[in-house]
């Protein structure tokens, strides 16, 4: 079965409660690369990604019973390996500022609507400039690169990260607004060479 697997995630989990092991690595090979690119995303190291990796699915086989399916497993397994990577990060004392700074701000909150698109968009979107970008995200503090990249390259929806950093939405969408605007910051000297408009 391997790679190409084409049941759904619902009914891998099922097989896998059952005892099949053919089915839990189909769902790591399904998942990895995105687990592993989230990793090195939140640690900027890639001396983390491996075996954090394997911590994250051992979690996740050990804990697939209690899946209740009010998300979807991709949220499940990435909230999963957002609390491994924090909680690794917390342990290497490079962590301590972090929480606090994921509370609830509801005071003073101005909520960015989702149909707010920018010339920010376009450029996450082309592959050519993927490498730069990436370079420009990892540069980012730890909130913003993780927030960017569960939204541009995991393609999580605003509730989505909310369930995988247990944030209300408002504050989501208040720090992805944020965080687009440093980043495009970074992005202005690049955009002017080539020529654009931001």
């Amino acid at each position: 079965m391997g790679e190409r697997d084409k049941r759904g995630d619902s009914e891998l989990i099922r097989a896998i409660i059952n005892g099949d092991r053919e089915a839990f690595e189909s769902l790591v090979l399904r998942y990895e690369k995105s687990v592993c690119n989230l990793i090195h995303s939140i640690t900027r190291d890639p001396s983390y990604v491996d075996d954090l990796a394997q911590e994250i699915f051992w979690k996740v086989y050990l804990n697939l019973k209690r899946f209740k399916g009010k998300s979807s497993f991709k949220t499940w397994l990435y909230r999963i390996a957002v609390n491994e990577c924090l909680k690794e990060l917390k342990q290497a004392a490079s962590f301590s500022k972090f929480k606090a700074r994921l509370k609830d701000e509801k005071n003073g909150l101005s909520l960015i609507p989702d149909s707010e698109k920018s010339d920010l968009d376009e450029i996450l979107l082309k592959s050519e400039e993927q490498a730069k970008i990436r370079e420009l995200v990892n540069s980012l503090p730890l909130l913003h690169r993780l927030i960017l990249s569960l939204h541009y390259y995991e393609g999580l929806s605003i509730k989505e990260i909310a369930q995988i950093l247990n944030c209300p939405s408002g504050t989501i969408r208040s720090r992805l607004h944020n965080a687009r605007n440093k980043l495009k910051e970074l992005l202005l000297p690049f955009i002017r060479e080539d020529g654009g408009n931001v």
